[in-house]
């Protein structure tokens, strides 16, 4: 296609109002639009040049002697097509329009439209009077704009918005493009072929391979017996929800199959689906096959906080350190799920309609909250070779556990923690293949580092699995999603998709402690035996569909919660500061003399942070424990720093920090908090009350 040609020249005329002006400079712009060519007008003739004019010349060619003819007998501004009087051969059409130019001895303007492609140009000329007539010739070409023929292609779309996509407001852009639109669907309602008005996502993909037929015959068949139109919804599409992902029904469907039956890919089979969303570019890649929806409820709800930027920056420089050690460190994630609430026996199943399960719904209300399911997550991050790529690949480590004799504490957390490490990043099951662990995790009473039990869970953590330095790192308050881990929560919400868990039915007086006395029932042991037996069906059935589970092709890894006597021994490991510590005040390592002095001379506590390091023998602990690093390594090896502003709203980067001595007092929290008056303590007691009702 020719360039675009955006001048005009109408007649002699250029006193032209700016209005005028612009409606003359869009001309050309929406016919190459809609139209795929250019307009051009221009004066080939004004009557009194000598070197156009002609007016020496007696005779004219008889090649032009007819358009000439035509042109003195008409009127003024009456159009003459020169396609009817040209020759057809391209080159000789080419020598004729340069040469007729010459022939007129009278005011002639010419309007050109070059087409482009093969269509060539077409041209009209009129006759001029002496005093031209700007909006006459604006039109006759609206007149000629309307009667040509009207075509595009995408070549000429595609060159239309890379000539005019930066010149051009939106909005023109979009009153162009519905121009086509509306012109397209006029047709479309006027034309009684209902043929023409098809879905052409049918014809997605390769053609039909007949070894998958199998396959899709059975998909289908499955789809009918377990799938359901949502009742809040005015349509027929349906959902699948008795499959946690595509992946697990591609299995579902393998099973019910011969061995070795071939089947699609995955993506394959999700591109057979209806798309979630009609109007978007990807719903064109749908072939629309099985007129089921595979959607996942999101929900999104954010608070800010004002310490926000300030905590963020401490995770990116954990990141840098942790890749700067990259070939000595673990990096780890922590976080609980929300509480799965199984359900008393005896529930009311109403709605059965919503499946054709022969024996009936067994659970749908939660009709009380004693019972319950916490799956703590531990994410094992691999870490990257920069610190700005992807720290979500990793493995992922799922502990189910009963809420009630098995609550989340931070000694259960250290305790499972100390578990899978040893059982998944150790070659003799003693020794840890890694000397540091860094941990990131949100701010709940299990995690928050201000909290002395946390940091006591920290310290037998530290001593069982002989790390030389421990980095825990949270959170600002409402920003869990900064967490790595909460992500993994969707993933584990694919595994608890549209099921309903119901514990088997404990003795008739348990059952009724359970509903009228729950907190009185926790401290009875034949109640405790009795309840663990009603929920061990239900916590193996959450835990064999997690393992069903996986995060970029690697299956998660469900633990077993631990016991008793394993949070004894990891108590016992305080004796190894202070032999004379009672395991009973683990909450509280003030009581300890000893375990207080070496959690001053070993660790650095933030607001948003905690951190342990061995120390170079100067400690009876870190005398039979030296650290396990090289030399060099650990002579390099300090605490990770604080976020330190650089004056302009933002914080020093990681390399410009490390290894000098930071604290948190640029905090935004704390430089916004009131400092407390000698009156305000004084009167301080006048805001506590003293009972109920003060």
């Amino acid at each position: 296609m020719s360039p675009v040609d955006v001048s005009i020249s109408l007649g002699c005329c250029m006193e032209v109002g700016n209005k005028m002006v612009k409606e003359i400079y869009f001309v050309p712009i929406i016919l190459n639009m809609l139209f795929g060519f250019t307009p051009k007008s221009e004066l080939i003739s004004d009557g009194h040049n000598s070197t156009t004019a002609n007016t020496s010349q007696t005779c004219v060619p008889a090649q032009y002697a007819a358009v000439v003819s035509k042109l003195q007998e008409s009127s003024f501004y009456e159009p003459v097509y020169l396609a009817e009087f040209e020759p057809n051969e391209a080159q000789e059409k080419r020598r004729w329009r340069i040469g007729i130019e010459k022939q007129f001895s009278f005011r002639v303007s010419m309007f050109t439209v070059r087409f482009g492609n093969f269509i060539g140009t077409g041209a009209w000329v009129w006759k001029l009077p002496d005093i031209p007539n700007t909006e006459a010739e604006i039109s006759i070409i609206a007149d000629i704009k309307d009667k040509l023929p009207k075509f595009s292609t995408r070549a000429i779309r595609r060159d239309f918005f890379e000539q005019y996509g930066t010149i051009l407001k939106p909005c023109e852009l979009q009153t162009i493009s519905e121009g086509v639109d509306n012109r397209f669907l006029k047709f479309l309602s006027t034309c009684d072929d209902e043929e023409l008005v098809v879905d052409l996502r049918k014809h997605n993909g390769r053609l039909a391979d007949p070894k998958f037929d199998p396959f899709w015959a059975e998909l289908e068949k499955y789809l009918e017996e377990h799938t359901v139109v949502d009742d809040r919804r005015a349509t027929s599409t349906s959902y699948m929800p008795l499959a946690i992902s595509v992946d697990d029904l591609r299995s579902k469907i393998l099973e019910r199959l011969p061995v070795n039956t071939p089947a699609p890919s995955a993506s394959w089979i999700r591109l057979n689906f209806m798309p979630s969303n009609q109007f978007s570019v990807s719903a064109l890649n749908y072939t629309g096959r099985f007129n089921v929806k595979y959607a996942v409820q999101q929900r999104l709800l954010r608070a800010q906080h004002e310490d926000a930027p300030f905590a963020l920056h401490q995770l990116y420089m954990m990141k840098d350190m942790a890749v700067k050690y990259r070939e000595y460190s673990h990096f780890q994630c922590l976080d609980d799920k929300a509480i799965i609430p199984p359900v008393s026996t005896g529930v009311r199943a109403h709605h059965r309609g919503l499946t054709n399960n022969s024996s009936g719904l067994q659970c749908l209300d939660h009709d009380y909250h004693l019972a319950g399911i916490v799956a703590s997550v531990a994410f094992s991050v691999a870490i990257p070779d920069h610190p700005r790529d992807s720290f979500y690949k990793g493995t992922v480590h799922v502990t189910v556990k009963d809420k009630v004799f098995q609550e989340s504490s931070p000694l259960r957390q250290a305790a499972e923690n100390r578990n899978i490490m040893l059982e998944h990043y150790t070659v003799d099951g003693i020794n840890l293949e890694q000397p540091i662990l860094f941990r990131y995790t949100d701010g709940g009473p299990d995690h928050r580092t201000t909290y002395k039990s946390v940091k006591m869970a920290c310290l037998l953590e530290f001593i069982s699995l002989d790390f030389d330095m421990l980095v825990c790192v949270r959170t600002a308050p409402n920003q869990t999603y900064n967490n790595p881990a909460e992500r993994i929560m969707s993933l584990l919400n694919l595994g608890l998709q549209n099921v309903a868990l119901s514990r088997s039915s404990m003795p008739e007086g348990f059952e009724f402690q359970a509903k009228r006395n729950p907190k009185l029932c926790r401290k009875n042991k034949p109640f405790k035996e009795a309840y663990q037996i009603s929920m061990a069906d239900t916590c193996t059935i959450v835990s064999e569909r997690f393992k069903r589970l996986k995060l970029k092709e690697e299956s998660l890894k469900v633990h077993t919660p631990a016991s008793d006597a394993e949070l004894d021994q990891l108590c016992s490991m305080a004796k190894l500061i202070d032999s004379s510590f009672d395991p009973k005040n683990i909450g509280n390592f003030e009581t300890s003399e000893k375990v207080k002095k070496f959690f001053e001379s070993h660790s650095m506590a933030r607001q948003y942070s905690f951190q342990m390091k061995k120390c170079k023998g100067n400690s009876p602990y870190c005398i039979l424990n030296p650290p396990r690093l090289p030399g060099d390594v650990f002579e390099g090896l300090h605490f990770l720093p604080d976020p330190v502003s650089d004056g302009d709203n933002h914080y020093k980067p990681f390399a410009a920090v490390y290894g000098t001595k930071t604290d948190d007092k640029q905090r935004p929290s704390l430089s916004l908090k009131p400092e407390m008056t000698d009156r305000d303590k004084k009167l301080k007691h006048m805001f506590v009350g003293d009972g109920p009702g003060q």
